[in-house]
């Protein structure tokens, strides 16, 4: 606190209510943590994924040295090329799309820009679907082919839209690898209304684009 470090007045705090953020790599063990601890009221994942076969397809420093090992066949990558899962299997005890689905205590919010290399959409779409979260702006939906594979989209602003009264969603944004710095007021109303003890509400201003994609993707989107 600011009267710990001698910069300030003591700051009250509640300390029943904490929040979780990470962004990146930061967010990738955001989903195992939020699984395993239900001391955490809420956890905001900043461009955070899973299934890393997805990043090893789209993320274009992953793909080049990948294709140049593979040579002729690499035209022939995509997300059901044996090679990617081979590689999947060393990761899977760890991946964040097997711990997804155990998160069922604490409200969340995730974020996926279409631009972005680094944690390519379909990656994050992978722990919201996993996680249950609807999709809020819907940029690019469904990610996979159907909504019925999906979960479905809602509008803003979002509160208590889980069946058992949890927030939660992905929200989609037309940005690249730093969506949630481009647009603080969606993380700032999840962990100011979270902060007030309730059920969060996610009411961000009008979003906003960006166009540094952060990590550049093999792929435009299909």
């Amino acid at each position: 606190s600011a009267a710990e470090t001698n910069a300030g007045a003591p700051v009250p705090t509640n300390d029943d209510i904490v929040v979780l953020a990470g962004h990146s790599q930061g967010a990738l063990t955001m989903p195992h943590v939020l699984a395993v601890d239900p001391n955490f009221h809420a956890g905001f994942i900043s461009a955070g994924g899973g299934g890393l076969y997805q990043t090893i397809l789209h993320r274009y420093e992953v793909r080049i040295p990948l294709t140049l090992v593979i040579g002729p066949g690499a035209t022939e990558m995509d997300q059901y090329h044996p090679l990617v899962h081979l590689v999947q299997t060393f990761v899977e005890i760890g991946d964040a799309a097997n711990y997804s689905p155990l998160v069922n205590h604490a409200h969340v919010v995730s974020t996926s820009g279409l631009l972005d290399g680094c944690s390519p959409v379909e990656a994050i779409s992978i722990i919201g679907t996993a996680m249950g979260l609807d999709v809020a702006n819907p940029l690019y939906y469904p990610a996979f082919g159907s909504p019925s594979l999906e979960p479905p989209t809602i509008d803003f602003p979002v509160s208590g839209n889980l069946p058992d009264g949890r927030t939660g969603i992905t929200v989609q944004l037309d940005t690249g690898h730093f969506g949630a710095s481009t647009n603080p007021s969606l993380g700032r109303s999840f962990v100011e209304s979270a902060a007030g003890g309730g059920v969060p509400v996610v009411d961000p201003d009008p979003l906003m684009a960006d166009t540094n994609p952060g990590c550049i993707r093999f792929d435009p989107l299909p």
